[in-house]
């Protein structure tokens, strides 16, 4: 995980739930109160380097203590804060982080970044209400942030507000039409709400913008076989197969959709090798539902 700290020109830190990061942010570098005397400025000027070389090279403490010595000296710097914060977010000190991210917040009321990242922080100590707030003052700060929106609908389906969680990813969708896992999300969200063909179209859209999805191929052949296209699902769980060649589930349901189809052998061998992936991956429970399958199938010949 990198970590951006803040200087000059300020590229904002962001923890996705999925694979997306927020956009950079621009803004001019806090400069020190005229009530700091010359050395005191140096040494202000001096420590917020500092920190942020030191944190950009991974040495979270070494920036911690920078950050600390820039706020002793300018106690109402919030970027100082907010730096702060990442760095302990670095070292895993997650209450540590919240402490400073809110303390900027209380000093930069409209810091979008900061209600973000406390936002991030809340889901990993499991206060997703929390979290949810922070998304939303987020979103009301920055309305085009479909980061923000992505998180808040992950959440959401965690509260199991489905709908709401829908919602969530379509604006997401709306603000960056390349979201691919924004897609994939809503995809398996209106699968499980029974919007078949909703949930393939998503899928659909989730493989043009990332081709080397292996689940997605693997997801919309579930989602074909419910519709009834068998031919339509073997294709794509073999498509997941090329891209996944250890796709234990993907061999497993490619079997019965040949079973399915009249192809009782072809069927037996696929699900054969599905039993040994899943062995192999310590899988144990599919794995003998595999076997269990695959004798009584057996019995029918």
């Amino acid at each position: 995980m990198i970590l951006r700290f803040l200087i000059l020109i300020f590229s904002a830190f962001t923890i996705s739930l999925g694979i997306e990061s927020l956009s950079s942010h621009a803004q001019p570098i806090t400069q020190p109160s005229t009530q700091i005397s010359p050395k005191l400025a140096q040494a202000y000027v001096d420590y917020y380097i500092s920190g942020v070389i030191k944190g950009t090279a991974g040495d979270y403490k070494g920036a911690i203590d920078d950050f600390t010595e820039v706020i002793r000296i300018k106690p109402d710097d919030a970027i100082a804060y907010y730096n702060r914060g990442l760095a302990k977010s670095g070292l895993g000190d997650k209450y540590g982080a919240i402490a400073d991210y809110t303390e900027t917040i209380r000093l930069k009321p409209d810091y979008a970044y900061a209600y973000y990242n406390r936002g991030n922080i809340k889901i990993k100590l499991g206060d997703k209400y929390g979290a949810i707030a922070d998304y939303t003052e987020t979103i009301r700060l920055k309305p085009d942030d479909a980061s923000a929106y992505y998180n808040r609908g992950v959440v959401k389906g965690e509260l199991r507000d489905k709908y709401g969680e829908i919602a969530d990813y379509t604006e997401a969708i709306r603000l960056k039409p390349n979201f691919a896992i924004a897609y994939f999300n809503r995809g398996v969200v209106k699968g499980e709400l029974g919007d078949k063909y909703g949930a393939i179209t998503d899928y659909t859209e989730t493989i043009r913008l990332k081709p080397d999805d292996a689940i997605a191929y693997y997801n919309r052949g579930v989602a074909k076989v419910k519709l009834g296209d068998t031919k339509g699902a073997i294709s794509d769980y073999t498509e997941a197969i090329r891209l996944k060649p250890d796709y234990a589930s993907a061999y497993f349901n490619r079997g019965l959709a040949k079973i399915i189809l009249g192809g009782k052998q072809g069927g037996l061998n696929e699900l054969r090798r599905a039993a040994q992936l899943f062995q192999r991956q310590g899988n144990t429970a599919q794995y003998q539902n595999a076997l269990k399958i695959i004798g009584e199938m057996e019995k029918l010949r």
